[in-house]
């Protein structure tokens, strides 16, 4: 899953089969391009290792932490995080309605 959702180049390379890092220009076929922009906590770190996506669901009600997911480098599957701090810097997907 994480190789059809990882852009064709950016990547650490790792050889583990269907990381994200290994065969990069057989990644992305879905068209989802994600990009390793890596995250903030404080300073920016993971570039070129993974990239995180806030969701729009919070742990409870008035929590100050949320679901997101995380594609990593040397990963073959998208894990689904809980507890990121809102105050952390992640990605967002924009879609477009038609």
């Amino acid at each position: 899953i994480a190789k059809a959702l990882a852009s064709t180049s950016g990547w650490e390379t790792f050889d583990t089969e269907c990381a994200a890092g290994n065969d990069q220009e057989s990644n992305n076929s879905t068209g989802f391009t994600t990009i390793p922009t890596g995250y903030r906590s404080g300073a920016i770190s993971g570039e070129g290792k993974q990239a995180r996506f806030w969701s729009s669901t919070n742990l409870s009600t008035g929590a100050e932490t949320v679901y997101g997911m995380m594609l990593n480098y040397n990963m073959a599957h998208v894990s689904v995080n809980s507890g990121y701090d809102k105050n952390m810097g992640l990605s967002v997907r924009c879609v477009k309605d038609n």
